[in-house]
């Protein structure tokens, strides 16, 4: 990897690259600067799992296992109690168990306030 300018008097796309990529792919430790910590706020979770799937996406495909490992330890107060009740081996697993647990329950949340509020107002104009 080069890092002298080109005659043009500009970068080359080698020296552009920042010194952390190794080749096509980030350090798994640079990717776990992209995860925010995941305490179970219902309202981070599409956050967090866009994240790690950007921090899947940089890193070297051998390090998939180490990096889940760490995904894991980015996980803290309830959700990481109940993800350690189960066995979820990687991170797709992982992904569907998140999106089981917190987003759909806030849509279900939603949906069940929306109906209540609707029988308020019924029950107001009766």
């Amino acid at each position: 990897m080069s890092f002298e300018p080109t005659s043009s008097n500009s970068l080359s796309v080698e020296a552009r690259t920042p010194p952390t990529i190794n080749g096509d792919f980030m350090s798994v430790r640079e990717a776990l600067k992209l995860v925010p910590y995941f305490k179970g706020n219902m309202e981070e979770v599409l956050a967090f799992i866009g994240n790690v799937n950007t921090t899947f996406d940089v890193i070297n495909p051998v390090q998939e296992d180490l990096l889940y490992e760490f995904v894991l330890t980015w996980i803290s107060r309830e959700p990481r109690t109940t993800v350690s009740h189960r066995n979820l081996d990687n991170w797709t697993e992982l992904k569907e168990f998140l999106k089981n647990s917190y987003i759909e329950k806030t849509m279900l949340d939603f949906h069940v306030s929306q109906l209540y509020k609707a029988r308020q107002r019924k029950d107001k104009k009766n």
